[in-house]
């Protein structure tokens, strides 16, 4: 097994375009939606219940009754967990680059594992997820200001969510190997981290 590349990242960073070209670049699998189909089988739930729960700490009052004795986000961490786990514990190919989850804690005893955290400038998040959000019709007459209110939710959602499982706080730079402006060019952002990673 090879090393184990974990990214965090603000909402419009890039961080998963940078996270899928470094593993394209060194010839890692990578890994996030396919850690949320891999976190479906082990927990039973469907991938898009999975999507919905992740990165929040709540959910229905009805699907706890349901599940009677953790929360679903819980339950779903601990699944995803089991699913990380298996996958730096896999000897079947060189090395794999995985986008949250929560990898970067869950795998912090192996020394194999480099912890990556990408941030950008709001203005570079608000022009990528402007140019997401005009293929999508509702979304295309969303002003800067509705955008960067979207951003700052879903970065609060991340936060909550990795704070609440793990005993480190997202973004906190001193909890990783590298924190890269994705802003200064995703290329380059690609680049760096893989020269850091040989």
């Amino acid at each position: 097994m090879g090393k184990i590349i974990t990214i965090n990242r603000e909402y419009g960073s890039g961080g998963h375009a940078v996270g899928e070209l470094i593993a394209e670049k060194l010839g890692y699998r990578f890994y996030d939606k396919a850690l949320v189909a891999l976190t479906a089988q082990k927990s039973g739930l469907t991938e898009e219940f999975i999507e919905e729960v992740m990165e929040t700490k709540s959910t229905s009052f009805m699907y706890n009754l349901y599940m009677s004795s953790l929360p679903a986000s819980d339950s779903i961490f601990q699944a995803q967990a089991q699913a990380v786990r298996d996958i730096a514990e896999s000897g079947e190919f060189e090395g794999a680059v995985i986008v949250g989850g929560g990898a970067d804690y869950i795998l912090q005893e192996k020394a194999d594992c480099i912890k990556i955290f990408v941030w950008a400038p709001e203005e570079f998040k608000i022009a990528r997820i402007k140019k997401e959000f005009s293929k999508d019709a509702g979304k295309q007459n969303l002003t800067d200001r509705d955008i960067a209110a979207f951003i700052s939710k879903m970065d609060k959602r991340r936060r909550s969510y990795y704070n609440y499982f793990t005993q480190n706080k997202w973004g906190h730079a001193a909890d990783y190997d590298l924190c890269i402006n994705a802003g200064r060019g995703i290329d380059k952002a690609v680049e760096t981290i893989s020269e850091f990673a040989k």
